[in-house]
């Protein structure tokens, strides 16, 4: 009866766009506080951190832990140092994604061919910013009208960011599904976003953007997705047939 979209790595391909600005704000902590072990993150870590976390303070919070600089059992969410670090990020992320990201290929034509199906049904639930990345993304692809602030569920809505169920149940109420929220199609990428979703009853289509189909079905527990899809190109293309 609805349908909801994350935002990072869903609908919009940020990946290359956070890692950069995560490695500028790793730059300026060296530069400002001489510890070397910013400086030293090996690469990987930084690639393979968005596999852990949905927010930049569970993600950056990741790599300090690896690299020995904030403790294993710190609250991400106050430590002055991921604090210090977040905000140095997301001031290069604001930067960087002021244009509006690319989108994932597919992601437009699908929505507009299923917008005109079910108009007014469709939203976006995310932990992105809605004026810093989500508006400049919906401005640059045409997808304003189908999405208006009403249809958006993003990090200033919730007190709780995913993998908490805040912001999937806040949508299902929207949609006046409480009732039935596995009449709530979502469509994720990583495990944070699956089990925010299935937490709150609705039901889970994941892309393999950011983790492999293999990774996917892998996933156990409240992070195991109901159904894997290949794109949205696949989706947008059998739409098109019909």
């Amino acid at each position: 009866e609805a349908i909801a979209f994350d935002y990072d790595g869903t609908l919009a391909i940020t990946q290359g766009l956070h890692e950069p600005a995560r490695n500028r704000a790793f730059e300026i902590m060296f530069e400002t506080t001489g510890d070397t072990r910013f400086r030293d993150v090996p690469k990987e870590v930084h690639a393979e951190a968005h596999r852990h976390g949905s927010s930049p303070h569970t993600i950056i919070g990741w790599i300090l832990q690896q690299s020995e600089i904030v403790p294993a059992d710190a609250d991400l969410y106050s430590h002055p140092v991921v604090e210090e670090t977040v905000s140095h990020k997301d001031k290069a992320y604001q930067d960087i994604v002021g244009a509006g990201a690319d989108a994932v290929r597919g992601a437009v034509d699908y929505i507009q061919h299923i917008d005109q199906a079910m108009p007014g049904q469709l939203a976006i639930v995310t932990t992105a910013r809605l004026d810093i990345e989500l508006r400049p993304f919906l401005k640059r692809h045409g997808l304003e009208d189908i999405f208006p602030d009403s249809r958006i569920t993003a990090r200033e809505n919730v007190a709780s960011l995913k993998p908490d169920p805040e912001a999937y149940t806040r949508t299902i109420q929207m949609f006046g599904l409480e009732d039935r929220p596995d009449r709530l199609l979502v469509y994720e990428d990583t495990g944070h976003g699956i089990e925010s979703a299935k937490r709150a009853g609705a039901f889970v289509a994941a892309l393999p953007t950011t983790h492999s189909v293999e990774e996917l079905e892998a996933l156990e527990g409240y992070q195991r997705p109901d159904v894997i899809i290949p794109s949205f190109a696949d989706l947008a293309a059998r739409l098109q047939a019909i």
